[in-house]
């Protein structure tokens, strides 16, 4: 798994969250970088999966925090999180629900 630029509109993407941001994503139609630098979609949900298993999943794991600082992975706990399985559109310059 890796990055890949997309030049055409993926038929559906995944996206994992905290489960506290479910609620404005759903009332808003979009998904905010909530003070990261980064916004992650992947393609299939084993994706995602492999994801969070090298990220969020992985308590103790030093990572980089907005503005360079380090940072360490808190305890997991599943139901803090929430995947979603969206279905994109492009429109004036962003992606939308």
């Amino acid at each position: 798994m890796g990055y890949i630029r997309l030049d055409e509109q993926p038929g559906e993407v995944y996206h994992y969250t905290h489960r506290k941001n479910l609620d404005s994503i759903l009332r808003d139609g979009r998904i905010r970088r909530m003070g990261d630098r980064e916004c992650w979609f992947c393609a299939s949900l084993e994706d995602t999966l492999t994801l969070m298993r090298a990220t969020v999943m992985m308590e103790g794991k030093p990572y980089y925090k907005v503005g360079g600082s380090i940072g360490r992975y808190p305890k997991f706990v599943p139901e803090d999180y929430v995947i979603l399985r969206l279905n994109p559109r492009f429109q004036k310059g962003e992606w939308v629900q």
